[in-house]
């Protein structure tokens, strides 16, 4: 009797082991509740590093490219980032790496500090079970993976990494990645408030004070934007713009030695569109050398004039400290180039591979 109860709890808790799974990879899987919580994590991750969009249907249903929505992109990308989690657990293991006394006690301090910051592990776990569906366990579970997949990612793609980048992959990288622009920022609705002297006016936390335009100084702003714009577009110099005109407009170029630090121009690439906003980055990447295009968002008139790239720049000493992670950016491709080839090798479980940004 004692055999057949047994038998029939494998049988029952078998299929609610496999119900629980969401991609399965030779003898590794990623369980639903890692899979709800690296979806949530990425999610915001992308909204707080796209600087000028918000989480609303307005974003989410605008167009990444042709026919294809942020919301469709991004959830594309990130259930392929989880597949490359579970990708990470069957090379760990097959290059035969193993985690440091010292990692594995990050990762339980990380713990520890969680359980600190929320007063006791029952609150910790009801928190954790609140805004992620997991318990501390699980997470802990995440983690490891986490600091599995980075040690996979350093031993192939670090800087000493055994597949890490030649000199003629970041030369190709940077001609197909990265373009170079000036451009001038025009503020649609506000304006640096001044004092009687003209100077820009800071808080007590050293930020610049802005007030209100009026009406007027609206359609002045959108005035002056065209009015750049066509000169630049006739060949009068950008750079004649990096110094404020006006009250209400600001530029990317006006900074304290301006010309020392950026001789040639920003060079941009989708791996920092955060710090020269989506709209910018998405303009310069589509521009031709030579173009000249007046863009907007809610926020701002952008005016972009695009240059040819200066062969390998990211070694000139004029221009090398906008491409400190170049090479960093350039194993990245070859690391996703090769976690793709796994990918057709996983099995979804389509019952659980739902979860989609809503």
């Amino acid at each position: 009797m004692s055999l057949i109860i047994f038998i029939l709890i494998i049988i029952i808790l078998l299929p609610s082991c496999n119900n629980n799974k969401v991609y399965v990879f030779d003898n590794y899987s990623i369980t639903t509740e890692m899979y709800n919580y690296w979806f949530k994590s990425w999610k915001d991750y992308y909204i707080d590093n796209y600087s000028d969009v918000d989480d609303n249907d307005d974003f989410w249903n605008s167009y990444a490219y042709e026919n294809v929505t942020y919301r469709e992109y991004i959830t594309s990308d990130i259930q392929k980032r989880i597949k490359f989690y579970l990708i990470s657990l069957y090379l760990f293991d097959k290059y035969n790496l193993s985690l440091s006394d010292e990692e594995k006690n990050s990762i339980q301090n990380t713990i520890d500090e969680i359980v600190k910051e929320y007063g006791d592990r029952n609150q910790a776990n009801k928190d954790l079970k609140s805004e992620y569906g997991i318990s501390l366990w699980e997470l802990k579970s995440i983690l490891t993976v986490e600091q599995k997949y980075t040690k996979v990612y350093n031993y192939l793609f670090g800087s000493s990494g055994i597949m890490s980048s030649t000199n003629q992959e970041i030369d190709d990288y940077y001609k197909n990645n990265y373009s170079r622009i000036k451009y001038v920022i025009l503020f649609k609705n506000k304006k640096y408030k001044t004092d009687d002297s003209g100077k820009r006016i800071v808080d007590d936390n050293g930020n610049y004070v802005f007030e209100n335009l009026t009406v007027e100084e609206k359609s002045e702003v959108i005035q002056l934007a065209n009015e750049i714009f066509n000169n630049v577009s006739n060949n009068i110099n950008i750079d004649g713009y990096s110094d404020p005109i006006d009250y209400y407009i600001d530029t990317v170029m006006n900074y304290e030695n301006f010309n020392q630090l950026y001789p040639h121009g920003f060079y941009i690439s989708y791996n920092n569109y955060n710090l020269h906003t989506l709209t910018v980055t998405n303009a310069a990447v589509n521009m031709k050398a030579g173009e000249t295009l007046l863009e907007e968002n809610e926020d701002c008139f952008f005016i972009i004039k695009k240059y040819d790239l200066i062969d390998k720049a990211y070694l000139s000493q004029d221009d090398s400290v906008q491409f400190l992670d170049i090479l960093e950016n350039c194993n990245s491709v070859k690391f996703e180039s090769y976690f793709n080839t796994f990918l057709d090798q996983i099995t979804i479980n389509e019952k659980n591979n739902t979860i989609v940004i809503n």
